[in-house]
């Protein structure tokens, strides 16, 4: 094991650990003080079998501890509370959690790629998604903390030599742990990506099966009603009054049967499914390179346009109809209002997420918001070009009905408005 440089860098963590269980007693009482890690690991030796060594790990966790305080005293002397604060998170930092929820990203990865659906919350892929779930949003919280500490230690500083290196290695420090930080979230907020998009490809497949029934029912209604619009008198004329009487009675019966049926269908898209999916998206963008993001994400962001607009759909329908009903024909006007109303929502979405992200990171978030304000610019092109077609095309669209999937742009993937209406 080579020693490391006695005018190099502080010896991390796992180094230590490393040199703890190779050398000796005697060579681990060599290794300089000033360059030990702010916390020494007495676990890594058993105290029964190796007590000579458990005895230089106990002196080094004293010395380590006298210096951590005169550290903290020295800095609460020089430097004010808000600064001392920044410093002391940037030196405690850590990556140690990154290992655990890699290992638990892998594990699901892995139960996902082999067709679990993770349906079953009591399955152990189940569990370990929910374990990662709430490692990540401690990191996340980690990440933020490293950020508004290093916008503190990013200010210019008038100070003497020693705290100067201090400061200066205290930053290096933290921005390594937050780039290992940052990498275990994004390998894991794909993850998320991936599963939220087999979730929204059920739920699509969904909306179709019940659009299929829907028409069928549509279809059978609308022969019943062209039934009860028949002239009377050519219905007497052809069979008496009585059965007349009955024949409509069945009918109207028989169309309130259909109707019930029909509005039973419900596929709605709720404005939570919308927010999760919008946030699994955007959380990713955050921590994962912009190349990378736009591949894995694409098909997720086409699901999230389709779904989108069977949301923006059913906000202009009464509560019992459902959103899925399209009808052929429906003018530019209708088409570029509910591209409105998509656009309304998309913005409110991206305010809200500013100020999340704003309190999140503080006087650090500049970065983040800009890669914000670029997915949500994405987001809104891929919308307003499908605006423009549709004010183009959508009075000389084909009187067809549509398919089930119409309402998903054969370019883009974007909603195309023009192909789908509210009955």
């Amino acid at each position: 094991m080579k020693y490391p440089d006695k005018n190099g860098k502080p010896i991390s963590e796992n180094l230590f650990r490393r040199l703890a269980v190779q050398l000796t007693a005697q060579q681990l009482r060599e290794l300089p003080v000033d360059r030990l890690p702010t916390s020494i690991p007495l676990d890594v030796v058993d105290p029964q079998t190796d007590p000579a060594k458990y005895a230089v790990l106990n002196e080094f966790a004293w010395a380590v501890g006298a210096r951590e305080l005169e550290r903290r005293c020295e800095a609460a002397d020089r430097l004010d509370a808000e600064s001392r604060e920044a410093l002391e998170t940037a030196e405690a930092a850590t990556a140690r959690p990154v290992a655990d929820l890699d290992r638990m990203t892998e594990h699901v990865s892995r139960v996902w790629s082999d067709g679990d659906s993770l349906g079953d919350s009591l399955s152990d892929a189940s569990q370990t998604l929910e374990r990662g779930r709430t490692r990540a949003g401690e990191i996340a919280e980690q990440v933020g903390r490293l950020h508004r500490a290093l916008a503190v230690l990013d200010r210019p500083w008038v100070a003497e030599g020693p705290l100067l290196d201090r400061i200066s290695a205290a930053r290096a420090h933290a921005r390594a742990v937050l780039h290992s930080l940052e990498g275990g979230l994004g390998r894991y907020e794909l993850l998320e990506v991936d599963i939220t998009q087999g979730h929204m490809r059920a739920r699509k497949a969904q909306c179709d099966i019940e659009l299929s029934q829907f028409r069928e029912l549509d279809e059978k209604i609308g022969i019943v009603e062209e039934k009860l619009r028949r002239p009377r008198q050519m219905i007497r004329r052809l069979i008496s009054p009585r059965v007349a009487r009955r024949e409509r009675e069945y009918l109207l019966q028989r169309l309130d049967t259909l109707t019930r049926r029909r509005d039973s269908i419900e596929s709605f898209v709720s404005e939570d499914d919308l927010m999760h999916w919008l946030d699994v998206l955007v959380n990713a963008s955050l921590h994962v390179p912009r190349d990378q993001w736009r591949q894995r994400a694409q098909r997720t962001r086409l699901l999230l346009y389709r779904l989108m607009n069977v949301y923006c759909l059913q906000q202009e329908m009464a509560a019992h109809q459902v959103a899925m009903r399209a009808t052929p024909g429906v003018n530019a006007e209708q088409a570029i209002g509910y591209y409105l109303k998509s656009e309304r929502f998309i913005l409110s979405y991206f305010a809200r997420k500013r100020q999340e992200v704003t309190l999140w990171l503080s006087g650090a978030a500049d970065e983040k918001l800009n890669r914000l304000d670029q997915v949500r610019d994405a987001i809104l092109a891929d919308y307003r070009r499908n605006s423009q077609r549709t004010r183009r095309d959508a009075s000389t669209r084909s009187k067809a009905v549509p398919t089930a999937e119409d309402g998903l742009d054969a370019d883009t993937g974007a909603p195309d408005a023009g192909r789908a209406g509210a009955r």
